[in-house]
């Protein structure tokens, strides 16, 4: 931890945080001009200068500084925010605690053991190009969906294909199941029908809505077949990516294990493991997300496809 900072608790809606009137070397962590900074990156340091140690900056702007971000009401605790995107199992991690609530908790996808390794997937150029020339008109037409959702920020692809604590999978984790059902097409042709699906979607999640709602007016069924095969094809990716994550999370040996399972471990635990009882309520957390997600896949593949049966158990994925 960084001294002052670590005086204060994390909290996501913090009243202070770390400040700097420059950026320093990503490198070296150097504030004034390095060797990084030359031409190329390369390190070339002189005898010289390299005569001895760097005596410490007396330039007052040489420091960090703790400001406020929001006014701090008479008599609350102060909160700092060690990454304001950062989830429970960063939290217990990196400094060894979790927040209440997970608000900021996602399952993410695309790194190794991730159950979607995107340098070994086929096609992951094609889920590019299509994500990207698809973005922004894809991105206005999900946001009535309940099932999928645009991140704040998505600046990395790890962060970008992921699942929120509500269930819903992210966009681009969309536009990827969309993509992994499509023939070889150019990407603008990908990309048209990439917008489709997305429409599609939205009108088969209003179809559902009212087939539950009897006050509701009635709703027509969507009418482009292509469209459809896709969306049921991207429907079954995502139901199995949440399987496949579900049965590979945990320590060896208790991988694809029951709730109950889990639930007994949790309960056996001695008092003193307390960062191992956290990861575990953690490991159950990361469960119910997926549980919930493939669910809610499910139920729209019944509006799709009536009569479609469930393959999620409420106890194999909460």
């Amino acid at each position: 931890m960084v001294p002052v900072a670590d005086a204060f608790n994390h909290a996501h809606h913090n009243h202070v945080q770390l400040a700097s009137e420059y950026d320093v070397c990503p490198a070296c962590g150097s504030l004034s001009e390095c060797a990084h900074d030359r031409q190329g990156g390369a390190i070339q340091v002189d005898r010289e200068e390299d005569s001895g140690p760097v005596p410490p900056s007396i330039d007052s702007t040489d420091t960090v500084d703790m400001v406020t971000v929001c006014s701090v009401p008479p008599g609350v605790e102060v909160f700092n925010t060690y990454g304001a995107t950062l989830g429970n199992a960063a939290l217990l991690a990196r400094y060894g605690f979790v927040l209440d609530g997970g608000e900021t908790d996602t399952v993410t996808f695309g790194w190794p053991g991730s159950s979607l390794e995107l340098e070994l997937e086929r096609g992951s150029q094609r889920w590019e190009n299509a994500y990207t020339a698809a973005r922004s008109s894809v991105d206005a037409v999900v946001s009535g969906s309940s099932l999928v959702y645009v991140p704040e920020s998505d600046t990395e692809r790890s962060l970008a294909l992921s699942i929120n604590s509500d269930g819903q999978v992210s966009v681009a984790l969309f536009v990827w199941a969309v993509v992994d059902a499509l023939p070889q097409e150019p990407p603008h042709v990908q990309a048209d029908l990439v917008l489709r699906v997305c429409s599609a979607l939205v009108r088969f999640e209003t179809l559902r809505d009212a087939d539950e709602d009897e006050d509701a007016p009635a709703q027509d069924r969507p009418h482009d077949p292509e469209a459809e095969r896709v969306l049921i094809a991207a429907v079954g990716s995502l139901k199995w990516l949440c399987h496949n994550r579900a049965a590979h999370i945990g320590a060896e040996g208790y991988r694809g294990a029951s709730l109950e399972a889990l639930v007994e471990v949790l309960d056996n635990l001695p008092e003193d493991r307390e960062k191992t009882r956290l990861a575990l309520e953690y490991l159950l957390s990361e469960r119910a997300i997926l549980g919930a997600c493939a669910a809610g896949w499910e139920d729209l593949e019944r509006t799709i496809v009536p009569g479609a049966g469930s393959t999620t158990s409420d106890e194999d994925m909460a």
